[in-house]
């Protein structure tokens, strides 16, 4: 995946373009060559960002849905992103 530095607007339009597709996070990201764990973080830090600058928020704005959470076999792939940026990837074959 290619190493391309984009702005936070950019980001911004990347995650509504992700979320309008109707694909996954993993398959918009390997479809326009997006590293996931860039695009969790950014997700994340707009997040922040969006919650610090809204008077309201409850406790359902701060939980991220799993997606594809249903195993196949035995093999499962499992990322934590952590709102300081940090991403924890576990992966049995």
């Amino acid at each position: 995946m290619a190493n391309t530095r984009r702005t936070p607007t950019q980001w911004q339009q990347i995650l509504q373009e992700q979320t309008q597709s109707g694909l996954s996070v993993h398959e918009y990201c390997d479809q326009n060559s997006i590293a996931t764990s860039s695009f969790f973080k950014w997700r994340c830090i707009l997040k922040i960002d969006l919650e610090n600058t809204s008077d309201v928020s409850t406790e359902d704005d701060k939980w991220v849905p799993i997606e594809n959470a249903i195993p196949t076999a035995n093999v499962w792939d499992l990322e934590l992103s952590l709102p300081n940026g940090i991403v924890l990837r576990m992966k049995h074959a």
